[in-house]
């Protein structure tokens, strides 16, 4: 396919719901569909408009993150053929008028990720990634460079809001075990695309909601990355799980986080 024209459509969205509303939004513009969890009218106005564009580009069914929040029987169609669209990932960040975010796509077919793209409009930066046809920031095809073997030369993103009290431990672990663990920005989408970029070494996600990982874990692999499950599979956006490590040498962090 073109991605190319997915792109364009990707921006003409951002463009047309996002970008007028940065730092515009009234109060009533924000609502919450859990505790700390806002959604705005950017993001129901971009993932509207956008679904109807993949839509006439290939008519597969559309998995977006805020009509699954509706109606979670919808993510069903992302073990199969489907478009998967997070409108505006870091939201929270969008809603306190930091530049901290993307708009993320994804295309499946048969449960595997075949095509991502990641625009960060306050960089004007793109990421595409193609399955078997590698991986392009701005154009120009990226590779991941070399990672230290030694997980206490690391920088990583270890991500701990979403996990329960009870599995803290493990995740504290294994943060433990990292030279320099951070939190990371709200938007797993830019801090993808900085893993490629070498920013970071490894990110450690315990949610694994589609539209944040399906973008991003192409275009990782696409760049030379490992992105598996705590037990060694690889990553497959329809599948419902805990734990997923993206970075160079994640395979040899695999023993250290172990969900139940």
């Amino acid at each position: 396919m073109d991605v190319d024209i997915v792109a364009e459509a990707i921006r003409e969205a951002e463009a047309a719901t996002i970008a007028p509303r940065f730092r515009a939004l009234a109060d009533d513009d924000v609502t919450f569909k859990g505790p700390d969890d806002p959604v705005t009218v950017a993001d129901r106005a971009c993932e509207a408009m956008l679904g109807a564009s993949l839509r006439m580009i290939d008519d597969l069914p559309v998995v977006g993150e805020e009509a699954a929040a509706a109606d979670p029987s919808l993510l069903a169609a992302a073990d199969h053929d489907a478009w998967i669209v997070d409108p505006l990932d870091g939201t929270k960040n969008f809603a306190n008028g930091w530049g901290g975010y993307a708009v993320m796509v994804a295309k499946v077919r048969s449960g595997e990720t075949t095509h991502a793209w990641i625009w960060i409009p306050q960089r004007g930066q793109i990421a595409i990634a193609e399955h078997g046809a590698g991986a392009t920031i701005d154009g120009v095809r990226v590779q991941a460079g070399p990672v230290a073997a030694d997980p206490t030369m690391w920088t990583a993103v270890v991500k701990k809001r979403y996990v329960p009290a009870e599995d803290r431990p493990i995740v504290d672990r294994f943060a433990a075990r990292i030279g320099d663990p951070v939190e990371g920005i709200g938007c797993a989408g830019i801090e993808y695309v900085d893993l490629v970029l070498g920013r970071y070494d490894l990110l450690m996600y315990w949610r694994t909601l589609p539209w944040d990982h399906a973008p991003g874990s192409l275009l990782a692999t696409e760049a030379g990355l490992e992105a598996i499950r705590p037990d060694g599979r690889p990553y497959r956006p329809g599948e419902d799980a805990l734990g997923l490590l993206v970075g160079r040498h994640a395979t040899s962090a695999v023993p250290h986080l172990d969900p139940r």
